[in-house]
């Protein structure tokens, strides 16, 4: 058991070691100028986000675009609170804003609500969002030069937790670190694994030809994975990530621990539907090496091991994290505490392998609502 122990380990070293050179060769994006060209929507599914929507609004005031150039339609997902009433609000000042109703309830219904959207878009470049984001005042700018320099027709960009100084919250903010950090890596060998929904732009006539969003309709989770591989599936080398932290998507941690699970299972519960072998070995090799960690616990409380072999084995580990996870923060410019880190690693592979077995064979809810496997 020792022996296939440090065999998975040395295989999780090599992982780790080959993203963080991927992080290295992607190239940053970093314009002299930019070009203001491009049309945009941007699309905001919401449901019962009337407590986010205002910071959200007050960040899409800041932009620096031409607004002649963009529109931003909402999309409300049958919410039950006061959203409507604060976007409309905010319509009356500004032509370019949008508030549509989404008209399904089951199977997923954020991909719904973005279908929604796209269909009543004016515009060929489509940005999708979340209602508990904030966005960057360059935020279009860069997105249109960066359309106009690489010619592509799908854009990942980075997406990063705002955190205050509590456990939970900084927890979140280190396991979301590790998933951009297997992003960018990943987009830097030009293999993609992983994109988020929150900071996404894609051309709207290919998205059209590649039927959108039908054969995963019915998984709640994925409007930024799968879409991203039948992108791929069509024109791998336009398939592009924006490496330029000041185009980074601010949004907000799960308030409690059942939030936090709930999130997680919803995400993870996808995996079986991917088709991306890379995605699903690194999905497989992270689980096996915390339940390694886990069965090493046991193992040594009784007996079966001495204690020597499960610190060694989880100093291993921690060296490796920390090393990639310092790279990611470096990449966001911000400060990274080790004391969290290391709290953050004692708990980690129980928090893995809970989320995993629950998204095979548990439920979840979100937004109110009961989604099963």
């Amino acid at each position: 058991m020792i022996v296939a122990g440090y065999i998975l380990f040395a295989i999780y070293l090599f992982l780790i070691l080959y993203m963080a050179w991927g992080i290295k060769k992607l190239p940053k994006f970093d314009p002299l100028s930019y070009t203001k060209t491009h049309r945009f929507s941007i699309l905001v599914p919401f449901r019962n986000e009337s407590e986010n929507l205002p910071l959200l609004i007050n960040s899409f005031k800041q932009l620096d675009y031409p607004k002649a150039l963009f529109e931003i339609i909402f999309i409300d997902d049958y919410s039950t609170d006061n959203s409507a009433e604060i976007i409309n609000k905010y319509m009356q000042h500004s032509p370019n804003i949008r508030l549509v109703k989404s008209t399904k309830t089951y199977g997923s219904p954020k991909k719904h609500a973005i279908t929604i959207g796209i269909k009543n878009s004016e515009n060929n470049w489509i940005i999708t969002t979340d209602a508990d984001c904030t966005i960057p005042k360059n935020w279009l700018s860069l997105f249109s030069t960066f359309i106009t320099e690489r010619k592509t027709n799908f854009i990942a960009a980075p997406v990063e937790y705002k955190t205050k100084n509590n456990f939970l919250e900084k927890f979140q903010y280190l396991d979301f670190l590790s998933l951009q950090g297997v992003t960018i890596g990943s987009f830097g060998w030009k293999k993609p694994v992983l994109c988020n929904g929150a900071n996404l732009c894609y051309n709207k006539s290919l998205f059209n030809k590649l039927g959108g969003f039908s054969g995963n309709e019915s998984i709640v989770s994925g409007d930024d994975i799968f879409l991203m591989e039948k992108f791929l599936g069509h024109q791998p080398e336009k398939v592009q990530f924006l490496k330029q932290n000041t185009c980074t998507v601010k949004t907000l941690p799960m308030k409690n621990l059942k939030a936090l699970f709930n999130q997680r299972i919803r995400w993870a519960a996808k995996t079986t539907a991917i088709k991306n072998m890379l995605s699903k070995s690194i999905g497989l090799l992270v689980f096996l090496t915390n339940l390694t960690l886990i069965i090493l616990v046991f193992s040594a409380i009784f007996g079966g091991i001495q204690i020597i072999y499960l610190y060694s084995f989880f100093l291993i580990k921690l060296i490796i994290d920390t090393v990639f996870l310092i790279k990611v923060n470096q990449f966001f410019k911000k400060p990274f505490s080790v004391g969290w880190f290391v709290l953050s690693s004692i708990c980690y592979p129980f928090y893995t392998v809970v989320v995993v077995i629950l998204s095979l064979f548990g439920s979840h809810n979100w937004k109110e609502r009961k989604f099963r496997k």
